[in-house]
């Protein structure tokens, strides 16, 4: 089990909640970030040799399930994949500004920096995620933290280990932000106070020159989640209609920057940015309601943030939404002086909230059998309303797409049966999922 992601993204945080379940990690672990150093070490250096598979056998004939923490692993994924025994993979993803915001303090390089280095990792992972061919469980960092006893019970699920009430206990108290021995470690090391290390969420770029009139632009937000934001400003002016909230002079609203958008805006004076941003497997299940999650579309609107950083044209509030949702009260005194508009007393009372979409399963499924003209076998597919789609292909070309019903969920497994047009295929085809993974045995006969 290789525990993979984005540096800074969450990946210790799984790896001492594994450690904690009783899942060994390694016999060489550093201290704060649980990652087997003697493994890692001979991976990053390419000793892709007889050493490391030696290493490998020993881990394998001690333990039935082991697991390894190494954020930018996927780089290796092709040789991981041939050598390792059965290997499960598990995906962490964090809002790119609490990534970003977090590695500026561990190396002291400027936001701008750090935020296109993160971005251009996670375009990386994205298109490894969709070459894969095998079991994997990707999920948001800011739901897990929130949610502890129903994230471990998941990944214990995922590596099929009995979820007993008191393995749960441990896992969900391993996991302690912004006092464990990860953040200790990383301010020892740079002679900081811990409370110096904590990530606020909220950075400021650009500058303020100060005039009266202002165009406040919200980025990354629907207009709902802007209005949830507002509503507790207090000469925020009531919108009656939606259309009057997009022709209002004091706040305009965009879930995306493009060249429309920057032309629009070259119109206004005194233009102030609030740009929030959260995880990309969290924003994609947002637009994925009734059809396919995408997270290469995820990852093109990451790169229209990047050039907007870059450029900081404007005065900046960029925002991390992991931080809104778990302390929403500083970041809107942090908006409220951006802005400068004073917080209604309501907004005091505020309580944490949780965004809807946790995370998914993107496991492997298998063709049973072919009986009568049809189809049956079983697949388990991320946890979204859409049905999911498979795609039949022939010769490596997609022939013909079908929504399948899902039924019996045993253990985890759905089993679906269809009736493909046999008059389409010569020999045989294969089958795939929309996120381009080939069912097990999927090559059948005609």
């Amino acid at each position: 089990m290789i525990v993979i992601g984005v540096a800074r993204s969450g990946t210790s945080m799984v790896a001492h909640m594994l450690d904690a379940v009783g899942v060994p990690m390694g016999d060489s672990l550093s201290l704060g970030s649980k990652e087997d150093l003697e493994l890692s070490k001979l991976v990053e250096r390419g000793s892709m040799g007889p050493e490391l598979e030696k290493l490998i056998q020993e881990r394998n004939s001690k333990h039935q399930i082991w697991g390894w923490k190494r954020p930018m692993a996927f780089k290796h994924m092709n040789w991981l994949h041939e050598n390792l025994r059965n290997p499960h993979f598990i995906v962490t993803f964090r809002d790119i500004p609490a990534i970003g915001m977090r590695r500026m303090m561990a190396n002291e390089s400027e936001f701008e920096k750090t935020f296109s280095r993160t971005v251009t990792q996670y375009e990386m992972l994205v298109l490894y995620l969709y070459s894969m061919n095998f079991p994997l469980y990707a999920f948001s960092y800011e739901w897990a933290v929130r949610q502890k006893k129903s994230f471990v019970e998941d990944v214990l699920g995922f590596l099929d280990i009995v979820p007993k009430p008191e393995l749960i206990s441990k896992g969900a108290d391993s996991i302690q932000l912004g006092t464990n021995q990860y953040v200790k470690q990383f301010a020892e090391n740079r002679s900081l106070d811990v409370e110096e290390t904590r990530n606020t969420g909220t950075l400021r770029l650009g500058e303020d020159k100060g005039e009266a009139l202002k165009c406040n632009v919200f980025l990354g937000l629907n207009i709902s989640e802007a209005d949830e934001l507002l509503k507790y400003l207090s000469n925020r002016r009531p919108f009656d209609k939606p259309e009057d909230r997009l022709n209002s002079e004091e706040f305009l609203f965009f879930n995306q920057w493009n060249r429309n958008t920057e032309k629009l805006l070259k119109e206004k004076k005194n233009v102030h940015i609030v740009l929030v941003l959260g995880d990309l497997l969290s924003k994609a299940a947002d637009r994925a309601v009734g059809k396919s999650l995408n997270l290469k579309e995820s990852i093109i609107m990451e790169r229209s943030w990047k050039r907007l950083i870059s450029d900081a044209e404007y005065p900046m509030l960029i925002i991390s939404h992991e931080k809104l949702s778990v302390e929403k009260l500083r970041v809107l005194r942090e908006l409220s002086q951006f802005l400068k508009i004073k917080i209604r007393p309501e907004a005091l009372k505020l309580k944490p909230k949780t965004r809807r979409f946790n995370h998914m399963h993107w496991l492997e499924g298998k063709v049973l059998k072919v009986e009568d003209g049809r189809v049956y076998g079983w697949y388990k597919k991320y946890k979204s309303s859409a049905k999911p789609v498979l795609i039949l292909k022939e010769d490596g070309k997609e022939q013909e797409r079908i929504e399948v019903e899902l039924t019996d969920l045993q253990k985890g497994k759905q089993h679906f049966e269809f009736s493909p047009n046999w008059e389409l295929f010569n020999e045989g085809f294969e089958l795939w999922t929309e996120e381009g993974m080939r069912l097990k045995n999927a090559k059948i006969k005609k």
